[in-house]
């Protein structure tokens, strides 16, 4: 069986970083100008900030977590040894360092008071043998065989059901669990002293088909109607100060919005493994931050824009436009982004930034 399309989030960083050319406190304050913290960052997609003000930032293409002291110059935390191999989803709880890599292996490390980095959990592992959503189907919904049959090859099979594959995209940490969003495997997990769980399997998007979508994708015209269900790809989590887990996803199939705007934000009950729809209508939808009030920050990488969603409503409203926003990560005094994520290929040019509420 051909391998399904897959989103941004599973495709390997070198694909990605060669084939993408692109050039307030809780009160809701307007953003202000941003503060470079960082450059020349490779691809960095997630950052975490400890209560010292230190913040961590992942360049995944360049398979680094560098620590960024107030006022000072990032430092090398760790780098994987892997070529190609990538270091990303950050998180700080206390005097400890959680951080993932993708490669050969899918592994989840921790830093525990400055200590040397070991793993906590192999997330590959546990997916191969697992795969939370093998009951999952994928695809064109009530396709007919005829109609499979007259498909490009470029978009894969017309169903399929979920595959064994992990992409461990971010980490978040409380005092009893670290939580990592499986942007690959669909799902999100808990690693505690008793091992990996399942908090959940995130629902398939489904996306209808349109002439207007088909005649561009070089769709034949008797999907045209159909429902397409596409993989949800969790991309960030964070804990909410209602004990809920918010949850990015980032659905599989084009990004640059040809298929309408299908990213999402939930939230996911980590005692139940209730999901819950809180907002819809992104674009590219790769990290969020919940502030102490409940708001929720959401970047949209390809459309240039950080979104708030007001507490308790699923409106979404503009909060700044910067270039290529990636990490996010709340504090009382304004969001650290990282922006620019995927501009420069052989040179490259992301940042890490700091957005004051003004």
């Amino acid at each position: 069986m051909r391998k399904p399309v897959r989103s941004l989030a599973l495709l390997s960083v070198a694909a990605l970083a060669a084939g993408i050319g692109l050039s307030g406190s809780a009160n809701a304050a307007p953003a202000g100008d941003p503060e470079i913290l960082a450059k020349n960052l490779a691809g960095p997609l997630s950052t975490a900030v400890a209560a010292d003000g230190t913040a961590y930032v992942t360049a995944n293409f360049g398979g680094t977590l560098y620590k960024v002291p107030p006022g000072g110059d990032a430092e090398v935390v760790y780098q994987i040894g892997e070529k190609g191999a990538e270091v990303g989803g950050v998180s700080v709880h206390g005097d400890r360092v959680v951080f993932t890599t993708t490669g050969k292996a899918k592994k989840v490390y921790e830093i525990v008071a400055g200590g040397a980095p070991h793993v906590i959990a192999n997330v590959g592992k546990f997916e191969k043998n697992e795969n939370p959503d093998a009951k999952v189907v994928y695809g064109f919904k009530g396709i007919s065989d005829k109609c499979a049959a007259k498909l490009p090859k470029e978009i894969g099979p017309a169903q399929y059901p979920g595959i064994v594959d992990s992409h461990p995209y971010a980490t978040e940490q409380t005092d009893d669990a670290t939580y990592v969003a499986d942007a690959a495997g669909n799902d999100i997990l808990s690693l505690t002293d008793s091992g990996i769980e399942v908090v959940a399997v995130l629902p398939a998007t489904k996306v209808k088909v349109t002439a207007a979508a088909a005649a561009p994708l070089g769709l034949p015209d008797c999907v045209i109607g159909l429902s397409y269900k596409f993989e949800a790809v969790p991309t960030d989590v964070e804990m909410g100060p209602d004990g809920w887990l918010y949850v990015s996803s980032l659905p599989g199939g084009p990004e640059d919005g040809s298929l309408g705007a299908q990213g999402r934000v939930y939230k996911v009950n980590p005692a139940s493994g209730k999901v819950v729809l809180v907002a819809a209508g992104f674009i590219s939808t790769v990290n969020v931050a919940v502030a102490d009030n409940g708001d929720v920050y959401v970047s949209q990488l390809f459309t240039g824009q950080i979104s708030r969603i007001p507490a308790g409503t699923s409106k979404v409203k503009k909060f700044a436009t910067v270039n290529m926003p990636a990490g996010l990560e709340w504090t009382a005094d304004g969001l650290y982004a990282t922006i620019d994520a995927l501009k420069g290929t052989k040179s490259p040019k992301g940042k890490l930034a700091f957005i004051p509420f003004s």
